[in-house]
């Protein structure tokens, strides 16, 4: 393994050890997502979603991401449109009106952030 230099990444077993927990992380996000639980605003499946959601951005903006495993934009919109449908439908039950609309308003920017990590990924891939 090989040494490039003297920052903390700057060597072929971080850089591994980086892509290993890229790539859990983007598993956490990408299964979140598609489980039905996670649109459900009380269950414990929502939180860990947007937990992982914001873990994955905040290391993403520190330049510690590895995004190589991340869906591409096709795959990940029609994802996150069935997210919203189902989350629109259980939040109904669960809270007023205002606070459905700012509680979507966060939601969709985080999965707008989240959309915008996956292009700029899929751009550095071609």
């Amino acid at each position: 393994m090989g040494t490039w230099g003297p920052g903390n990444l700057e060597c072929d077993a971080a850089r591994d050890l980086l892509g290993d927990r890229s790539a859990e992380l983007t598993k956490a996000v990408w299964d979140g997502l598609r489980d039905p639980l996670s649109a459900e605003a009380d269950e414990i499946e929502h939180d860990a979603l947007f937990v992982s959601l914001e873990w994955l951005l905040a290391v993403d903006a520190a330049g510690c991401f590895d995004g190589w495993k991340l869906p591409t934009v096709a795959a990940l919109d029609p994802v996150l449109e069935a997210w919203l449908a189902r989350w629109a439908t259980a939040i109904e039950e669960l809270a007023g009106a205002d606070f459905q609309a700012r509680r979507r308003e966060v939601i969709e920017h985080t999965f707008a952030r989240l959309r915008a990590v996956c292009a700029r990924v899929e751009a550095e891939r071609a």
